[in-house]
């Protein structure tokens, strides 16, 4: 009867040691899950607006955000994992649309972000006439989908 009883109790000991460590940690409940990610980045840039006039010297900013989910579904929108964001601006020949010249090239670091907000300037200290320029922007998240933004704008 004592060795039943004893047998019984390491059993139950044992098989309350298993059930916990095969229940979800708190912690890994809303950990990354690449198979689950199921929505692109988003890149939402607000400033420069497309077809915008600078004047030389005139600080050109870039403004917007750049924010990832991982999926989504009727009871919850669960973070995601932005892996990289790529902004440029480039100086294009106006005829060829050519790049003639790198005005700004940022790679900010945003490697397991679930957003970040954009705030980077730079300007042009003098020309002559028209110069057009193409701002470009490409943030990807750790499904390898991507977002981008194009905008044209001019300075005189």
């Amino acid at each position: 009867m004592k060795n039943s009883l004893c047998l019984y109790v390491v059993s139950l000991l044992v098989l309350t040691c298993v059930g916990f460590s095969c229940k979800q940690k708190d912690l890994n409940r809303n950990a990354y899950d690449l198979n689950r990610d199921t929505i692109a980045p988003v890149l939402s840039i607000t400033v420069p607006v497309n077809l915008d006039t600078y004047s030389y010297g005139e600080d050109i900013h870039i403004v917007g955000t750049a924010t990832d989910l991982e999926s989504k579904n009727s009871i919850r929108q669960n973070p995601g994992k932005l892996k990289s964001l790529s902004l440029n601006i480039s100086i294009l020949d106006p005829i060829s649309g050519n790049v003639t010249k790198v005005l700004l090239q940022k790679n900010p670091n945003v490697d397991g972000k679930q957003g970040y907000t954009i705030n980077e300037k730079t300007y042009l200290a003098a020309g002559t006439g028209t110069t057009t320029c193409r701002f470009t922007g490409v943030t990807t998240d750790y499904a390898d989908r991507k977002d981008s933004s194009v905008v044209y704008f001019t300075i005189n």
